[in-house]
């Protein structure tokens, strides 16, 4: 979590960062919303015996700028 929020600081860029990820082998979505709004998303799974590892980031933006970011990095291991 830490390390994406500082690659893609608040007040960054919305774009260069979807960019980045694509770059990055990150698949896109799925748009969601909630009580506070939208918010959008992006995973990179690496599948791996026994376990797959999956990056997840979500995101708000407003004006096509951050307005904040979190990720989570987990193991499925079977």
């Amino acid at each position: 979590d830490k390390r994406v929020q500082l690659r893609f600081p608040i007040g960054s860029s919305e774009l260069e960062m979807v960019k980045q990820l694509r770059e990055d082998s990150f698949n896109l979505g799925p748009t969601a919303k909630d009580e506070d709004g939208p918010w959008h998303a992006a995973t990179f799974e690496r599948k791996g015996f026994p376990c797959n590892i999956v990056w997840s980031i979500r995101w708000r933006a407003k004006a096509s700028r951050i307005t904040r970011i979190w990720a989570i990095y987990a193991g499925q291991c079977l």
